[in-house]
């Protein structure tokens, strides 16, 4: 499940976290959380997926049944059912699929040379590639990622995709309401803050309704992808009446918090189990 990117997670990692957090927190929902709810003996923890991936239903959903933890998953409404996949997971793969040396590739309006005869460079690289592809708009980006491909010799039909692909409306129907809430991550995984308002205005409108459509479930929660917002593509997801939205900030939700920009917590591969609980003790 994982890669030098340390965006995904194994199984057995994930299984030792859960089993923490029920030991040690009082897992909720977000609802929950909104709602103020607490534990006498325990803090309280909401766990949260982003994009829809369908290891979130065949690893994920079993280990979180098995210790009764509810969480949120924020669905890429235009991906579920389909054979699309994120194109930052595209340039990932490519990077690791790639035996191109030196290379030099325009992501943004400047051709810059980039190394990648040793692992670090190709995670430098790659991640730098990403951020300016993030600053454009979705056509741009896409039309940018079939120049990368070529540019590092690989082609998109022999890439190994599988971990990136997302659910279908059948898996995310199948999964327990009771322990299951989803949440809406836009359409296209839009990055909001470089779209004109109109298009944000849609994919945070259109993402809900398909959704509740396919479902038959309200959906009160929202995601930034990215984690990209600002005040006035937060009054957009407070006016189509999502309860809470959020954020990628790194921290914890006390007090009066702003249920339109919660902060969170990571969890990456790799993480030591003593830096997992370090960081949530910090948190209490």
């Amino acid at each position: 499940m994982s890669n030098y990117h340390g965006n995904q997670m194994a199984a057995a990692q994930f299984t030792r976290e859960m089993e923490y957090l029920a030991e040690h927190f009082a897992p909720i929902s977000l609802i929950d959380l909104l709602s103020g709810a607490t534990n006498d003996e325990k803090p309280v923890v909401a766990v949260t997926f982003d994009d829809g991936y369908e290891n979130n239903y065949t690893l994920a959903y079993p280990i979180l049944q098995r210790y009764r933890i509810p969480a949120t998953i924020f669905l890429t409404a235009g991906y579920i059912g389909t054979d699309r996949i994120l194109w930052t997971n595209v340039v990932e793969r490519a990077f690791d699929a790639t035996n191109v040396k030196r290379f030099d590739y325009a992501g943004g309006i400047e051709m810059q040379r980039y190394n990648t005869w040793f692992m670090r460079q190709k995670r430098a690289a790659c991640r730098a590639i990403k951020h300016e592809l993030k600053q454009l708009g979705p056509k741009q980006s896409d039309a940018k990622v079939d120049e990368l491909l070529d540019v590092l010799k690989v082609k998109r039909n022999e890439l190994d995709l599988a971990q990136y692909r997302i659910m279908t409306w059948e898996q995310a129907r199948s999964m327990d309401p009771e322990l299951i809430q989803f949440g809406s991550h836009t359409v296209n995984h839009c990055i909001l803050t470089v779209v004109p308002e109109r298009m944000a205005r849609f994919e945070i409108e259109e993402s809900k309704r398909i959704i509740e459509t396919e479902l038959g479930r309200p959906v009160q929660h929202f995601c930034y992808p990215n984690g990209n917002f600002n005040d006035s593509i937060v009054f957009l997801v407070r006016k189509v009446a999502y309860q809470t939205a959020c954020t990628t900030v790194q921290g914890k939700n006390v007090g009066e918090f702003d249920p339109y920009r919660l902060q969170r917590m990571w969890g990456l591969d790799g993480t030591a189990d003593s830096a997992f609980q370090t960081m949530l003790s910090e948190a209490r």
